[in-house]
């Protein structure tokens, strides 16, 4: 059983709705003595409420994004997350889901008929692409044209191995299609496929003496063309691609070369015509390539030279100005990006450790996106997970991964990531008014009205208000916007005037200017 770090319950924040009342019930304007207006919605600050406790902000962050030259503006997104409840249960572990452009997602489930790879949508619901005559199959990516390729078992004539792992492109209408291996070779996968149906993986199991085995070769299959074998990189022993954009741009990984360099891994870039170049390290020994978009911006994982071993990082490599480190999640050490999107959106994982005490610890996995030109931030998982994993983005800002114990399946969700208008909210039409016990209105305490406009957010908003005396009141997750009033509870017990200031953060992390008021 895996071990949750404890969690601290919010502390409630009351919101009460006061009824309209009677305008003879309002205290008369006047200097310092503003008309109550009793239409207005309150959120009463009791004397018990106090700041509530801080929370995540789960659904959205600020993100600094390049703009031309030196300038650098604000980025924001809110993001939500949804259960695919008609796969949960089904997803195996080590999952990778993938998503195309029409929402639609692959990927491998315990279906009923097996442990078969499938094609889910919203309208046609869980759709079991079979195998090609064995007992599995698991889909790796789909395209726009809704194309799936993956690895499917299939038959042999050998009776020592009845079954070889094959690549497969499965599409409506025609079924799963073998798309066989490199000469000389007895196995295929495939992890990748464009637009085009060109379809990238590696072929492996060439065995002409026992023990002896041909090393792994990279290929790029396209129809009436078969496989091209991708080579590697000069001095390499085995080669792996793992995506391929509409470019027929590939990305994966090679081994550098034999001993004492077999455990070093360079990813690589392939295009027609230049080759296979590789795309470097961020200082340490390994880096491996795992997506590509039309712009030709790859993501992937590189290690790090630090002490006393190396640690894996996500990261961007672009033309022009290579590889650069994405970071992690605020505390983290380790992270790993898996697919970028044509906006530049990358999303993956970042690793945390988490101690048990007594010298034991887990590892814990939290999937997260980079936006581009920096930042990132955890994407939020379902109620009661503290882990998940992200594996794949489309153009529309929809991304795909389990939330809970990604090596044991965890269930399946989608994330929606929605851009937010630009610039800080702001708070104006501030007035105060002192009411005590016995006054006509009813109420009692210092009354606050306030205006929050913030075009485009949807928030929540993080409040602070300095009162003039007493503690300043911080209020977190506060989902009302528009004109209303804050009630606090307590009253001066000092004479007036007291001048009052009121900000409130967005959920990008933007704070309006501070508005100013005075009470009697």
């Amino acid at each position: 059983m895996r071990a949750h770090p404890a969690r601290r319950p919010a502390t409630r924040v009351l919101l009460g709705v006061v009824a309209a009342v009677g305008c003879s019930d309002v205290p008369p304007a006047g200097p310092g003595r503003p008309a109550i207006d009793a239409a207005l919605p309150v959120v009463a600050l009791g004397p018990a409420a106090g700041p509530p406790a801080a929370v995540w902000p789960a659904t959205a962050a600020s993100l600094a994004v390049s703009t031309s030259g030196s300038t650098a503006r604000s980025s924001r997104v809110v993001v939500t997350v949804e259960e695919l409840t008609a796969l949960s249960g089904s997803v195996l572990p080590f999952p990778r889901l993938t998503i195309n452009e029409a929402g639609q997602v692959a990927g491998a489930g315990e279906l009923p008929a097996g442990r078969h790879a499938f094609l889910w949508s919203r309208t046609a619901g869980v759709t079991d692409l079979g195998t090609l005559g064995g007992f599995e199959s698991e889909a790796a990516d789909v395209n726009a044209r809704a194309q799936v390729v993956g690895t499917s078992d299939a038959p042999t004539q050998r009776p020592d191995a009845p079954f070889r792992r094959r690549a497969f492109l499965w599409q409506a209408g025609s079924g799963m299609r073998d798309l066989g291996t490199l000469p000389g070779y007895e196995e295929s996968e495939a992890h990748g496929v464009n637009d085009s149906a060109q379809v990238v993986g590696f072929t492996g199991l060439a065995c002409d003496v026992p023990g002896e085995c041909r090393p792994p070769h990279a290929f790029l299959w396209k129809d009436g063309a078969g496989m091209t074998d991708l080579g590697t990189l000069p001095g390499g022993l085995d080669s792996y691609a793992y995506a391929v954009n509409n470019a027929g741009q590939v990305v994966g990984f090679t081994a550098a070369g034999p001993p004492p360099d077999s455990n070093v891994a360079r990813a690589f870039l392939w295009e027609r015509g230049r080759g296979m170049v590789s795309l470097g390290t961020l200082g340490g020994l390994f880096s491996l390539a795992t997506g590509i978009n039309d712009a030709g911006q790859v993501v992937g994982s590189s290690s790090i030279e630090t002490e006393p071993v190396e640690l894996d990082r996500a990261f961007l490599w672009e033309r022009g100005r290579g590889m650069v480190d994405l970071g992690t999640l605020p505390g983290d050490e380790v992270s790993g990006a898996s697919a970028i999107n044509n906006a530049g959106q990358v999303v993956g994982n970042s690793l945390r450790t988490v101690s048990l005490g007594e010298g034991e610890f887990i590892v814990e996995t939290r999937p997260a996106l980079w936006q581009p030109g920096g930042g990132v931030v955890a994407l939020p998982l379902l109620a009661g997970d503290v882990e998940g994993s992200a594996t794949d983005i489309n153009d529309a800002g929809q991304a795909v991964g389990v939330s809970g114990d990604p090596d044991f399946g965890g269930r399946p969700v989608l994330w929606t990531i929605r851009p937010v208008a630009e610039g800080a909210p702001s708070v104006d039409r501030l007035a105060a008014a002192v009411l005590p016990p016995g006054n006509r209105t009813g109420l009692t305490g210092v009354w606050l009205r306030v205006r929050l406009r913030d075009p485009g957010d949807a928030g929540p908003w993080d409040w602070a208000i300095d009162w003039g005396e007493g503690p300043p009141t911080t209020l977190r997750g506060l989902k009302r916007s528009g004109e209303f009033a804050f009630l606090r509870a307590a009253l001066y017990t000092t004479p007036g005037p007291h001048t009052i200031t009121v900000t409130a953060t967005d959920p990008g992390g933007l704070t309006s200017a501070v508005a100013t008021t005075v009470a009697p």
